[in-house]
């Protein structure tokens, strides 16, 4: 893959102006409602305990699908989307879903681990389903399948032989700590296939696609937070080193790593005022 060097962001699609203001309405109105719900899940649900980011960075996370049904629904088209990154976000919630459903393990210790956590990643994963009946049914015709080309496969299976070899043991039951660990690793490499249609499609993308890719950064950014500050739970009694930290934050900062950069020129373009709803992200590759 190519890597990603500088970029800058500017507006003026090729959409009529009433498309683009709507749609950058609709993108502040998310983020505002995003913060709205944040604040009242820190506040009232957790009662102040920093804990709750864990359940926050679910909500960015499911802020990044609604952002990204919201520019299918106004532009009609689902060009510039990668449908095997969504594939991949499937099969992450799928995974921790699978757990989290069950025991308690890896959710956060104040009231949001009872139960809005696991709202935030149900209503995650029926926000994908329908992205992706979305991009491979309905609006298929606009899919650009030709640019949309990385194969997934080895990626998902070296996710899971990974898990297998390096997981955490908070649940104290190998496999669903290997299944849990699997959503981890494929969380961490889950927007390369978006990040590889970007750069074959020669670097730019929609400006809510860019809003679903900065969301996804969020949520990773608060999740890593909280477990760079949990690093000491994942420990192992009987070793030297603590490799569920390491897996856990590992996993963490190379999804950074690949987002970071998007990150910054996409700061660096709102602060501008020019990171409108249908702005073009055009990357330097």
């Amino acid at each position: 893959m190519h890597q990603m060097l500088p970029a800058t962001m500017q507006s003026g699609g090729k959409m009529p102006m009433c498309v683009s203001t709507s749609m950058g309405s609709n993108a502040m109105k998310a983020w505002v409602g995003f913060s709205a719900l944040g604040l009242w899940i820190f506040h009232v649900i957790a009662e102040g305990e920093v804990t709750s980011i864990l359940t926050l960075s679910v909500f960015a996370q499911a802020l990044s699908f609604i952002l990204l049904w919201m520019q299918i629904a106004v532009a009609g088209s689902v060009a510039g989307i990668s449908g095997k990154a969504l594939i991949m976000q499937a099969i992450k919630l799928c995974c921790r879903l699978g757990t989290t459903l069950w025991l308690d393990g890896y959710l956060p210790m104040d009231r949001s681990g009872d139960w809005i956590y696991q709202v935030g990643d149900v209503v995650s994963l029926l926000m994908v389903l329908q992205i992706i009946f979305l991009t491979l049914v309905s609006h298929k015709s606009s899919y650009q399948s030709d640019v949309d080309s990385l194969d997934l496969r080895n990626l998902v299976m070296g996710a899971v032989v990974l898990a297998v070899l390096i997981h955490p043991c908070q649940h104290g039951y190998p496999p669903l700590d290997i299944l849990w660990t699997t959503h981890l690793y494929v969380d961490a490499i889950a927007m390369v296939p978006q990040l590889w249609m970007i750069s074959k499609a020669g670097g730019k993308v929609n400006g809510l696609t860019a809003h679903y890719i900065a969301a996804t950064l969020l949520s990773n950014v608060l999740s890593g937070v909280f477990w760079f500050l949990a690093s000491s739970s994942l420990a192992v009694e009987d070793g030297n080193l603590n490799m569920g930290s390491l897996a856990v934050n590992g996993a963490h900062v190379v999804q950074l790593f690949l987002l970071l950069d998007f990150g910054y020129f996409y700061v660096k373009a709102c602060v501008k005022g020019s990171c409108s709803g249908v702005g073009q992200a055009v990357f330097d590759l």
